[in-house]
Formats: C-alpha cells, sequence, structure tokens
C-alpha cells in the first residue's frame, strides 16, 4: 500500500480562495450566534458557540476546538483512499459531511481509530455510526470488519 501522506489530504488550506480554511468555513457555518473574528478581513474566526457533538460540551471559544474527520484521513487512506488521485483525497478532507469540530481532548482519546475502538457519547452515537456508512459509501471506503460489526452492534440499539 502507498505511504500515508498527510499533505495530500490537507484540509487547512482556502481551497475556495476566500481566505478561509477549510477549519474556519466549518466553525462560521455551524455556530449557533454571530461569529467573532479575529482581524477586521475576516479570515478567522475567534468566537461563536458550538455544541461538540463527541463530547456534549458547548464551546465559545474558537480555539479550543478543531477539526475532526469522522472516517479518519489514515483510515481512509487504509481501506481504498491510498489509489485516490490527489482531486478525490482533498475532497475528502474538505467534506463537511465528515468533519465535525471537536474538543482537542476528545480528538486525543479518538485519534485515527474506528467505532470499534472509539463512539462518543451515547445521544450521538447513532448519528456517528449512521455518518460513517453514509460517507463510506459516498465514498466508496471499505469498512474494517471490526468497526463493521460495532457499527451493526450500535444501530441495533439506535431507535
Amino acid at each position: 500500500m502507498p505511504l500515508f501522506i498527510p499533505a495530500e489530504w490537507d484540509f487547512r488550506q482556502d481551497l475556495d480562495s476566500d481566505c478561509m480554511s477549510t477549519r474556519h468555513e466549518i466553525l462560521a457555518d455551524t455556530s449557533r450566534v454571530p461569529v467573532g473574528y479575529t482581524t477586521p478581513r475576516r479570515c478567522a474566526i475567534s468566537s461563536g458557540e458550538w455544541l461538540d457533538q463527541y463530547s456534549g460540551r458547548v464551546f465559545r471559544d474558537a480555539d479550543r476546538l478543531d477539526v475532526d474527520h469522522i472516517i479518519p484521513l489514515s483510515y481512509a487512506h487504509r481501506n481504498g483512499g491510498a489509489h485516490w488521485g490527489l482531486i478525490k483525497k482533498l475532497q475528502f478532507a474538505n467534506d463537511p459531511l465528515n468533519i465535525m469540530l471537536v474538543a482537542h481532548k476528545e480528538i486525543r482519546r479518538k485519534k485515527a481509530r474506528g467505532p470499534d475502538r472509539y463512539l462518543p457519547r451515547r445521544a450521538f452515537r447513532c448519528q456517528y455510526v449512521r455518518l460513517w456508512l453514509v460517507i463510506s459509501d459516498k465514498y466508496d471506503l471499505q469498512i474494517e470488519p471490526q468497526d463493521q460489526s460495532q457499527i451493526l452492534r450500535t444501530l441495533r440499539r439506535c431507535n
């Protein structure tokens, strides 16, 4: 399998040339209140109100959150993405469907783990595993057997 090269999966760029990285665009789009900016150009967001779906905590300081990929980039690389072209890798890495704003502590807990080794808080689990299925289908990714089993176990408990 080709080596995982993080630069090929870059989500910190300004892909639409509006001076905002994907992270800041997600911050702007998901804040529950009007956002505050760090500069008059309005390229970087400093404040707003966001719910970290993984932990259930609310944050008002943008620096306390970061981008988490529901299906981690290295997981996608191992399960079909290694053979994608650069454009598809960038599309996956910047797809809002696959991005959550999450507290740094929760990102460290999750790392690049699949559902067998990481699930968010109970109130978000059903949506989380459903997103895994939707995203993996959209990008034709294989889900590792142990993760597929955990997804099915979780879905059986969902309404």
